[in-house]
């Protein structure tokens, strides 16, 4: 029988109360207010965790009046302090909002090993904008995985300190999608912080070289995401991402930009590439930049909307992909969409989905785009009703086969093929709206989208299935989310708009 002992603590009452306060922040029972916590753990350390085996048997002898009189008394067995392979001991933490235990085993308990531990839990869940940061990743990742893409190249321009972009990455992690994470080589201003105070200042952090800390915060990325990535599934790799300014430098300064970039050693360069298009007036460094060499690791470049058919021609030879959005690109006017005549040039595209807040995840949407784009182009280049258009199997295959070539991932993905990753899309059309389904492939790039996807594996697991998210709280999804978004806008609102609007107007 136990007994429960009161406690003598004269603040125990407080104490209770704010421990039942903290455990309905974390159901989601309260909102917490500014200065409150958002995330709960429960944390212990106990150990050592091993015990001192030794061998054979050994049992208390019997005592009482049934204790044998002719027998010997056992030596006692005491506990040793003997551990000649050296002791374990356990730090843990319950987040009570997940329902998820976090562990960390090491050889000695103390501060140091104790704080390092909670520096972790820390990096989990990033406060104030770190955790509008994970949010964001982690919803860009879940709505691909629910439109049915399985593999992104994802990027952020906004990295202003490395709490963020680790914050980008575990978010982004967590959602379960694959591909790339590319940290940007980008300069931004930190508006919690010191940031530009005039119009002149903000334009030139935006525009010259990226500071010297991008290259140590390059490889703090690299070490999360081995950390990330215990089983080594190299699901998610990482890349860089070029600033904006690259593709308009003069040579003298992108040579050194694209030499930095080579001593990194990221899985993959990515980046907005275009020429300079006045009238007549063409400039483009592109050309002379893969003669030097400098474009030769897994490369793949957005838009690229005002690239001529020489510079087409430069990325095909060199095995530089593009990455085209018709949504983004025919909404903001860039101009004609380029991938299938890269394609043509025996080079590899792949579509993609860009400014997601403007344009909805929705991958064989951005194909029936693409589609209609390229047959009006025909009939304007035939004078009526063109003889041949573009078939949908083409828009298809830069969603799988050729896209995945324009990234290099085609030994992983974008083909059912042994030996490959188990990237798998099952799409389960309208019974009434998909028809006539007398061509698969036409009647999945004409008659159906993200609510026809039923079920999404990625790497072999099963990230969605009967048409819902596997493991996410979407109730609970959504009220970060809201959180996060209502602290964007309060920020937003504070900052300086004639800094912001001042520069925009120098820059272009």
């Amino acid at each position: 029988m136990k007994t429960w002992k009161t406690s003598r603590d004269p603040h125990y009452a407080a104490e209770k109360a704010r421990v039942e306060h903290l455990c309905a922040i974390a159901d989601g029972e309260v909102i917490p207010e500014d200065g409150e916590p958002e995330v709960v753990f429960c944390m212990d350390g106990f150990g050592p965790l091993n015990l001192q085996p030794h061998p054979g048997r050994q049992w208390a002898e019997r005592g009482g009046r049934h204790r044998d009189p002719d027998r010997e008394p056992r030596p006692r067995r005491r506990a040793t302090y003997t551990r000649p392979h050296g002791v374990r001991h356990l730090f843990a933490a319950y987040d009570l909002a997940k329902d998820q235990l976090y562990g960390h085993v090491k050889k000695t308990r103390n501060r140091s090993k104790f704080l390092e531990f909670c520096r972790y839990l820390r990096s989990l869940h990033p406060a104030n904008v770190r955790m509008a940061t994970i949010c964001g990743d982690l919803l860009g990742g879940l709505e691909s995985i629910s439109a049915g893409i399985t593999t992104v190249v994802d990027r952020s321009r906004l990295q202003t300190s490395a709490d963020i972009s680790a914050a980008l990455l575990r978010g982004l992690w967590d959602s379960g999608v694959g591909g790339y994470f590319a940290y940007a080589l980008q300069n931004a201003p930190d508006w919690s912080g010191d940031a530009p105070a005039d119009p002149e200042a903000l334009n030139d952090l935006l525009t010259r070289a990226p500071d010297p800390e991008h290259d140590e915060r390059f490889h703090g990325m690299r070490k999360t995401l081995t950390d990330l990535d215990r089983t080594g599934s190299h699901r998610l790799r990482l890349g860089v991402a070029l600033p904006e300014t690259a593709p308009y430098l003069p040579l003298d300064l992108v040579r050194p930009l694209l030499e930095r970039v080579r001593s990194l050693e990221p899985a993959l360069v990515t980046g907005h590439w275009n020429a300079l298009v006045h009238g007549d007036h063409y400039v483009s460094t592109l050309g002379q930049l893969v003669e030097e060499g400098l474009f030769d690791g897994t490369t793949v470049l957005s838009h690229c909307n005002q690239l001529n058919d020489g510079d087409l021609d430069v990325m095909a030879r060199a095995h530089i992909g593009l990455v085209t959005t018709p949504g983004t690109e025919g909404g903001m006017g860039l101009g004609p969409f380029l991938a299938s005549r890269l394609v043509a040039r025996g080079g590899a595209a792949a579509l993609g989905v860009d400014t997601t807040c403007y344009a909805q995840v929705d991958i064989l949407g951005e194909a029936r785009t693409l589609l209609d784009a390229e047959r009006r182009d025909a009939a304007v280049t035939a004078g009526g009703i063109p003889q041949e258009v573009q078939p949908a199997r083409a828009a298809l295959e830069l969603a799988t086969g050729v896209g995945a070539r324009a990234v290099g991932l085609q030994d992983e993905v974008g083909s059912l093929t042994p030996g490959k990753r188990a990237n798998v899309t099952v799409v389960l059309p309208d019974a009434v709206r998909a028809r006539p389904a007398t061509d698969a492939v036409a009647t999945l790039v004409h008659y159906t989208g993200p609510g026809d996807v039923e079920t999404v594996l990625v790497d072999g697991e099963i990230r969605k299935r009967a048409g819902q998210l596997v493991g996410i709280d979407i109730a609970d999804l959504a009220r970060r989310c809201a959180q996060s978004l209502d602290a964007i806008r309060r920020r937003y609102a504070a900052l300086p708009a004639d800094v912001v609007e001042g520069a925009w107007r120098g820059m272009f």
